[in-house]
């Protein structure tokens, strides 16, 4: 099944493209396997497309792990939150315990304003909030 849906959008003239990600959990091989699968699939379509883009969500793998480090090497994106510290977004509930698992990047032709992490309304997951711009 696909791990990820996409849109482009138009604002003032300009267009762009967002994916919104939900890779599986790696609970076991199996499911570490699918993920990995998935992540290969989305490098394959962010190649393929050639506009400005925002890659967003749940990518179920911490920014240390090889998988998503290949990943971000393979389709040249920007991880929002490098250099700004670790913001961890899952086991919202336990804080000590938090681990960075949902991501956003960026391509050429995106600007970030801000990254920011929303609070808890239920979910296990804190909300990324990204304000950005078209170049």
């Amino acid at each position: 099944p696909d791990s990820y849906i996409r849109g482009s959008f138009e604002f003032k003239e300009k267009v762009f493209t967002l994916f919104g990600v939900h890779l599986s959990s790696p609970i076991g091989k199996v499911r570490a396997d699918a993920r990995n699968k998935q992540l290969n699939s989305l490098v394959e379509e962010i190649q393929k497309n050639n506009q400005p883009m925002v890659v967003i969500g749940d990518f179920n793998t911490t920014p240390w792990s090889l998988y998503f480090q290949d990943f971000i090497q393979k389709t040249r994106l920007r991880d929002t939150r490098k250099g700004l510290g670790i913001y961890p977004t899952w086991l919202a509930q336990f804080p000590p315990l938090s681990i960075p698992i949902d991501h956003s990047l960026t391509s050429d032709g995106i600007e970030v304003g801000s990254f920011s992490l929303g609070t808890s309304f239920g979910s296990d997951h804190l909300p990324i909030i990204l304000d950005f711009s078209i170049d």
